[in-house]
């Protein structure tokens, strides 16, 4: 089975979800139905909103991307049918920070189901930013 995702600065982006071979075919979030855009916001709203928190293993990684001299990335996620986030690569993620970070976000809800012919993984460009 081969499906492709959704990126949100955004295009459709390849999958290997689970165990899928990769693909180099991609679709502007433009060209994405509506409804996949509406998910991807919403995806992109929680995760920012889970990486402004002010928690020791978020603080860590926001400093990390600070090292970087950067406080904006690209996630790929994963969503399941329950909406709960099943897998999360950052891209550039040997840095410091994102191997703790990624298990904090596994299970968590996104607090929607995606849509049924959702293509994934979701590629969106995150503003990580501490809380003001």
């Amino acid at each position: 089975m081969r499906r492709l995702g959704l990126v949100m600065m955004t295009a459709v982006a390849p999958i290997s979800f689970p165990a899928v071979a990769q693909t180099t075919t991609y679709l502007r979030s433009t060209d994405a139905p509506v409804a996949w855009r509406e998910f991807a916001l919403v995806v992109k709203e929680r995760l920012q909103a889970w990486l402004a928190q002010d928690d020791d293993p978020i603080r860590r990684f926001r400093v990390s991307l600070e090292e970087r001299g950067t406080t904006t990335l690209v996630v790929r996620v994963w969503v399941l049918e329950n909406g709960e986030i099943a897998r999360v690569e950052f891209d550039g993620a040997s840095f410091s920070g994102a191997a703790e970070l990624r298990p904090l976000l596994m299970r968590k809800s996104v607090g929607a189901t995606p849509p049924a012919d959702l293509l994934q993984p979701l590629h969106l460009a995150l503003s990580v930013q501490g809380k003001s």
